[in-house]
């Protein structure tokens, strides 16, 4: 690692831990020390831009677990998003009010499992086996029952084989992206994604290149609140056709239309 970066990171780690023992010392006063823990790990993440680096440094620097490093970073984003005025008012608050304030109600579905009569079409893609969940836990896997699955660190490991992932709502956008970088560079063989039927937004636009099936109906979830939207399964892959098939009866399957000229 190039010298001048490793020294930005030690001090990126020295002040992320800094803020996060103030933060724990007065989170019943306020929440700016989160707030800014996570200005300093969104800082480190983006200079860490090798493939796999995130969590282990992660780990091995700051003393505190990648969930919550994904508060401090959300809380960041989103009073960034915010005014000055409302910007303070959501620093002068304990972290939990804080977020209630400027609102998490993405992260509300954020343990929205998937039922098994969504999973099974994706099983039979597959072929009869879901080699990797990276966004799981064991009361998801019971369900999707893949041959292996990730709990907090699932953006930050390979993706082997062939993938299911039911992405987290709050952080769609690193998820689309970590699924399109792991089957572009072949480490996937191929991937299904669950995401939210927002289809006018940033992180959704990559997915307009591959085949996509709109939910008939709203998928009722077990574990978390239901989504008001529908629902939208993009497949990342080299056989359309066995997606297509076991997909047709569930929603309406489609590519982009190319011209030829």
């Amino acid at each position: 690692m190039h010298g001048t970066l490793a020294a930005r990171l030690v001090r990126l780690a020295t002040d992320i831990k800094r803020e996060h023992q103030l933060h724990l010392q007065k989170s019943r006063e306020s929440a700016a020390h989160a707030i800014l823990a996570g200005e300093l790990l969104i800082q480190a993440k983006n200079a860490l831009d090798t493939h796999g680096a995130w969590g282990p440094w992660l780990r091995q620097n700051v003393g505190f677990s990648e969930r919550t490093a994904r508060v401090y970073m959300q809380l960041a984003k989103r009073v960034a998003e915010l005014s000055p005025a409302k910007r303070q008012r959501a620093a002068d608050l304990s972290q939990r009010k804080a977020l209630e304030q400027i609102g998490r109600k993405s992260e509300s579905h954020d343990n929205h499992y998937t039922p098994v009569e969504w999973v099974e079409p994706v099983r039979r893609t597959y072929g009869g086996t879901i080699d990797l969940d990276p966004c799981s836990d064991a009361q998801a896997n019971a369900t999707v029952r893949a041959t292996s699955y990730y709990t907090e660190d699932g953006l930050d490991r390979p993706w082997p084989g062939n993938v299911f992932a039911n992405i987290l709502y709050s952080e769609a956008d690193e998820w689309v992206q970590k699924a399109l970088e792991e089957y572009r560079a072949g480490h996937a063989a191929a991937v299904i994604l669950l995401v939210p039927g927002w289809r006018c937004t940033s992180w959704f636009k990559p997915l307009w290149d591959f085949p996509l099936c709109f939910t008939h109906e709203r998928i009722r979830f077990y574990g978390g609140g239901n989504p008001s939207n529908g629902s939208i399964f993009a497949y990342l892959g080299s056989d359309p056709d066995a997606f297509y098939r076991e997909f047709k009866q569930l929603g309406a399957v489609m590519t982009r239309f190319r011209s030829a000229s």
